[in-house]
């Protein structure tokens, strides 16, 4: 199949170099796969075994290689992210760095900045800024490349660390804070801890218990056998809704939403396939760029509502 799609995949993109690796990866050795995945930046892994991510995902880790994996099963979709122990965010959101117009700053320590009446600020507690053009003529000695981080108080004002209390109030008027983007520090649990400890992505917030569900019956399948449960089959369903409460931790159980994934997980529904690769297509260009934040961990998203 990766054969006969190359010359269409390629197509895609021309400046985009593609080829096909038939490599079986399942029949390698842990040192093997090391050796395997040495020459990429990041590695997608899609629709294979737990035992075969967890061995890529720890050879990725150990050669500070991004690991991203993604599956299908029915109409329920997973993803999950893991960039390694230390990766940094250089753009947290790739947008144009906000500038907020200010009417002045107070004369106290912290400063309370004050937006022009009625104009937003739009930034962020946590954000850094730095101030131009305050003051007459620009005389303001706020006016320098230093930048300061900011605690939002309200959608037209925030403080800043700054003893303005001695400050000529002319020097404290008019101007402008730009925000100054900085690098931001994250860190990724491994596959295997982060099957233990999820930390779900919240995408769909009428379905609060989804994703722990869903997380208790992907790892249910690994356990239920070799074949996946029949299509429409109760009794199985029932054997495996069974797997599947024996997986979640302090959640409750949705018996409907792990009857609909046990009747459906044979099948491969084709919109949700699309949406997931689109989104775990962004994903690697996060890892690969650092721009725009990755997706912390897991992802579980469902179509239920299609299933008559």
């Amino acid at each position: 199949r990766a054969q006969a799609s190359l010359s269409e995949v390629s197509k895609l993109n021309p400046y985009v170099k593609v080829s096909v690796d038939t490599t079986n990866l399942s029949n390698l050795t842990p040192q093997e796969l090391s050796a395997w995945v040495k020459p990429f930046t990041c590695v997608l892994v899609v629709d294979a075994s737990w035992q075969l991510r967890r061995l890529l995902n720890i050879a990725c880790r150990s050669q500070s290689i991004g690991y991203i994996d993604a599956a299908v099963k029915g109409v329920f979709g997973q993803a999950f992210v893991d960039l390694g122990d230390s990766f940094t965010v250089l753009d947290k959101d790739g947008e144009e760095p906000k500038e907020a117009q200010l009417q002045f700053l107070s004369q106290s320590n912290p400063a309370v900045v004050n937006c022009i009446q009625g104009i937003r600020h739009e930034l962020e507690t946590g954000d850094w800024v730095k101030f131009r053009e305050m003051g007459p003529r620009n005389c303001s000695p706020l006016n320098t490349d230093k930048i300061y981080p900011i605690t939002v108080t309200g959608p037209f004002s925030f403080t800043v660390p700054i003893d303005t209390s001695s400050m000529p109030v002319e020097h404290l008027t008019g101007g402008t804070a730009v925000q100054v983007k900085q690098p931001v520090p994250m860190k990724f649990l491994s596959l295997s801890e982060s099957e233990q400890t999820p930390v779900f992505a919240d995408l769909d917030l009428s379905k609060p218990d989804a994703a722990a569900n869903i997380h208790a019956a992907w790892h249910a399948l690994e356990a239920f056998g070799s074949q996946l449960p029949e299509i429409w089959n109760a009794s199985e369903a029932d054997k495996f809704i069974a797997l599947a409460k024996s997986k979640l931790q302090s959640t409750p159980s949705n018996d409907a939403l792990l009857r609909v994934f046990s009747y459906t997980c044979r099948g491969f529904f084709q919109p949700m396939a699309a949406f997931l690769g689109g989104l775990v297509g962004q994903e690697v260009i996060k890892a690969v760029t650092g721009k725009f934040t990755p997706l912390n961990q897991w992802l579980y998203y469902d179509m239920r509502e299609v299933v008559p």
